[in-house]
């Protein structure tokens, strides 16, 4: 188990697609959503549904592939950001700010002369991981607390503490009022 800090959850609906690049697509643009730019460049975590990851997979795509496509198409432009005050980035923090503040100076891109604005500085910068029902078509973008640029800082956890013991097969009976679905548990297990 690995867990991470995140910050929000962004659900991508896609229940329909079969092209990988349209999927990935959607996926970039959830990315680079201007509500969520804070700082000059972000760190993302994708948790795709499993009817996604084979959508990726079904074209030949690899994660490493999918983090390439993403760092390529979460791209946000000039103007785009200077319509929601965040073409500029504070000299001090590198928070994202108006080009009008006192604060403000060039971001990386504006000073080589770029329109177009990445908003992870690498493709490292998205983790990616398949989880969830294999009937949605829906997969999640979940952005994280940490470096920005980086990969999203996650921990693998391990458990220190006993399991509890099951609970005889008749006291579970009677505790979910006898036999029946309530009597298998989550997932359907005995």
């Amino acid at each position: 188990m690995t867990a991470m800090l995140i910050r929000s959850c962004i659900h991508v609906e896609a229940r329909h697609t079969t092209d990988p690049e349209q999927l990935g697509r959607d996926i970039a643009g959830t990315l680079a959503r201007t509500g969520a730019l804070v700082h000059e460049t972000i760190s993302g975590c994708v948790v795709l549904g499993p009817e996604h990851a084979w959508v990726f997979a079904r074209a030949g795509w690899s994660k490493a592939d999918l983090r390439q496509f993403l760092h390529a198409h979460a791209t946000n432009t000039r103007a785009r950001l200077a319509e929601v005050g965040k073409d500029a980035v504070s000299r001090h923090t590198r928070w994202r700010l108006p080009a009008g503040h006192p604060d403000a100076v060039p971001d990386t891109c504006a000073s080589a002369g770029q329109d177009v604005v990445p908003v992870l500085n690498s493709a490292d910068a998205v983790l990616i991981a398949v989880a969830g029902a294999q009937n949605a078509g829906v997969s999640a973008v979940l952005e994280t607390f940490g470096p920005r640029g980086g990969p999203p800082p996650s921990h693998a956890c391990t458990t220190t503490r006993p399991r509890t013991p099951r609970r005889p097969n008749d006291e579970r009976r009677h505790q979910h009022g006898g036999a029946g679905r309530g009597d298998r548990g989550f997932g359907g297990r005995p």
